[in-house]
């Protein structure tokens, strides 16, 4: 909470810093910069500590959704094995459809640093990969594994949670366990579709997923909690980890 109250203390000097004229003045004559400034505020304090997302960045489930994650199973990145959520049964779980050679493969290494923060607390994650977004998964199996340990984000990285097989996530292709996250999370964070011309799909729905690297919160029950906007960093998710780990 200290933290909280400098970095507001420091975001709130800098602004005023910044404008032309007193911020109170501003406040009070003209209301609608009332709003901007507190935003601006709120991204900035966002940016110091690391744990907070804009609310439009995140939708609430149905938490009386039929069926749990733990009814779900899938081959494993190497197709030789199974990744089974009844595995996971009470704990926290993250799940994020990722691909390699996306903008956002640095999100990655947020994810293992989720993992090593939480995982001896009963959090894991399950990566999804998908070649539906920008076709930014080519490749499969060993491929795939390759390519984040040399490339994207490379240096050697090596996931340190379960990665599924490739897979859909979209359309009437969909793998069962995304058009159950889609049903119990049917209010998309991210408003607009990207171009027509860098999905790999035909058939659009308000549910789908909108691009690489989308998150579900899954808690304790089995029952997805939260969806969000694939600009979300990992590290401002702790938070809401956080909570869902405290629920009985």
């Amino acid at each position: 909470m200290l933290n909280m109250k400098i970095a507001f203390s420091l975001c709130f000097l800098k602004l005023r810093a910044a404008l032309p004229v007193p911020i109170s003045f501003i406040a009070l004559e003209k209301p609608n910069m009332r709003v901007l400034a507190a935003t601006f505020l709120l991204t900035a304090i966002a940016g110091i500590n690391g744990t907070l997302y804009l609310p439009e960045d995140a939708t609430e489930c149905d938490e009386n959704v039929e069926k749990k994650v733990y009814d779900f199973s899938m081959k494993d990145i190497l197709e030789n094995g199974t990744v089974s959520l009844s595995n996971h049964q009470k704990n926290v779980m993250l799940i994020v459809n990722v691909a390699t050679y996306c903008g956002k493969t640095y999100q990655y290494h947020g994810l293992n640093a989720l993992v090593n923060k939480y995982g001896g607390k009963g959090f894991t994650i399950v990566g999804v990969p998908c070649n539906q977004f920008g076709m930014q998964e080519p490749g499969k199996t060993h491929e795939i594994l390759s390519g984040i340990e040399f490339v994207r984000p490379g240096k050697g990285y090596k996931p340190n949670f379960q990665l599924t097989q490739k897979t859909d996530v979209n359309d009437d292709t969909a793998c069962p366990l995304y058009k159950y996250l889609k049903k119990a999370c049917p209010i998309s964070p991210q408003a607009e579709f990207s171009e027509k011309g860098r999905l790999s799909y035909r058939n659009f729905h308000a549910s789908d997923i909108r691009w690489n690297f989308e998150k579900f919160l899954i808690g304790k029950n089995g029952k997805p909690i939260r969806r969000y906007h694939s600009r979300v960093d990992p590290h401002q998710l702790q938070a809401d980890i956080e909570t869902a780990l405290r629920q009985d």
